[in-house]
């Protein structure tokens, strides 16, 4: 890293280009391999000759909702690796009077929460734009519409794109069913002891789901292959 960082690449755009790179399939890294070497890129040294260039188009062509994906695959990863995990010892304190097993619920409920906080950001941001697409007529979109959409709850958001048919009644339930949990966490209305009576794993996969659903109608696209096309789009 020290060599990179001597080369004027900084630790930010490093951890910018190991999210990128950790999120597309191992048989998409070859691919990857090849761009790092091109004459476009302005080498044909070995793997990571042309890394300035690449985390260049990386900074200049992402966006933010790249990034807000690309952060909440990553509490996704991290989460399903702690929900897996079980309890390991450690050294507390004579007089603590957490256990180990507590210790392990309480990190889980806390980074559930975070999880499900950032779900909930990206359910707003997305039905909110969804609405704009998809109900509000193209000759009457302005800033003050906009802001009307964005100053009205995510219930009103999620009951007007099911009314005009945007979503049917099952996805309504779903998505007003993860907001709802997501509440609940951040309100701490979910005690450690609760968490551990759940499965993790599904609490995990109907947040990503959820925003996965509003995601792909509006973008047509999974999260999952949001930057993984972009890398292998024709913009190498």
């Amino acid at each position: 890293m020290a060599d990179f960082e001597d080369n004027g690449i900084s630790e930010p755009e490093l951890q910018l280009l190991a999210n990128y790179l950790s999120h597309t399939h191992e048989s998409h890294m070859e691919t990857v391999a090849d761009v790092l070497t091109t004459e476009e890129f302005g080498s044909n040294e070995p793997f990571g000759a042309g890394l300035p260039d690449v985390l260049h188009y990386i900074s200049e062509s992402i966006t933010t909702i790249d990034r807000q994906v690309l952060r909440f695959d990553d509490m996704r990863r991290s989460l399903q690796r702690m929900a897996a995990a079980s309890p390991r010892d450690v050294d507390l304190p004579e007089e603590a009077e957490v256990t180990p097993k507590k210790l392990h619920w309480l990190t889980i409920r806390s980074e559930l929460t975070t999880y499900y906080s950032h779900a909930g950001v990206l359910m707003e941001g997305l039905s909110a734009e969804l609405i704009l697409d998809s109900v509000v007529d193209d000759g009457r979109r302005s800033n003050r519409v906009s802001d009307d959409i964005e100053n009205k709850s995510q219930w009103e958001r999620g009951w007007l794109l099911f009314i005009t048919g945007v979503i049917d009644s099952g996805e309504w339930d779903t998505i007003r069913n993860t907001y709802k949990k997501r509440s609940d966490l951040v309100h701490n209305s979910v005690s450690e002891e609760e968490l551990a009576d759940r499965d993790v794993e599904s609490e995990i996969h109907q947040a990503w789901e959820s925003v996965n659903l509003l995601h792909k109608k509006l973008y047509g696209l999974e999260m999952e292959h949001r930057i993984s096309e972009k890398l292998l789009g024709n913009e190498f």
